[in-house]
């Protein structure tokens, strides 16, 4: 229930994309685990060229300095779902030259839900200190429920699929995904 989770950011902090002076689609932080939707979606849309599950290494450092990180690497998703692409640079393969997203609006879950995440062992909505570009704003309760809703429906989305993974291998394949997917027993 997204009522009981309690939002740990400094109050009315929301995040304000179009007015960005930075991109938090750069970094080897800024890996994006691609969910069972994504996936969907970039095979529509035909841009699974930007899909991978050559991820990047990052130091015992980073991993312990970083919750968010920690737990995402220490997941079965991490090793079972693909990633986008970054470049030599580390900057998301779906930005084009101007440094805007080639895939909004049907960009992956891990993008719309951005700045905000769950941390589901401590019911809480944290906001991340990757997004350099926000404002503070009295008027944005409403923006800051909404960021809230699609933190926690982001883990919702992780569960669903856990479970449609377990139950219902055989349907994923008949869709194609799975082709897309790495199971323990099969090679990168």
């Amino acid at each position: 229930n997204p009522e009981k989770i309690k939002v740990i950011a400094p109050q009315y902090k929301v995040n304000e994309c179009a007015s960005c002076t930075d991109n938090c689609c750069i970094g080897p932080h800024s890996t994006v685990l691609l969910r069972l939707r994504d996936i969907a979606t970039l095979i529509d849309i035909d841009r699974t060229d930007l899909m991978t599950h050559q991820k990047p290494n990052f130091s015992e450092e980073a991993i312990s300095s970083r919750q968010a990180l920690k737990l995402q690497t220490a997941s079965s998703d991490w090793k079972s779902f693909p990633i986008l692409k970054q470049n030599s640079f580390h900057a998301c393969a779906a930005l084009d030259t101007d440094g805007q997203c080639t895939l909004f609006p049907h960009w992956p879950s891990a993008c719309a839900r951005f700045p905000y995440a769950l941390d589901a062992e401590n019911l809480e909505v944290f906001y991340s200190r990757r997004c350099d570009s926000f404002w503070v704003r009295p008027d944005a309760k409403d923006q800051v429920h909404a960021m809230r809703k699609a933190a926690v429906a982001a883990y919702n989305s992780r569960i669903k699929d856990q479970l449609i993974l377990a139950f219902a291998e055989k349907e994923l394949e008949e869709l194609g995904l799975t082709r897309f997917l790495q199971s323990p027993g099969k090679p990168c």
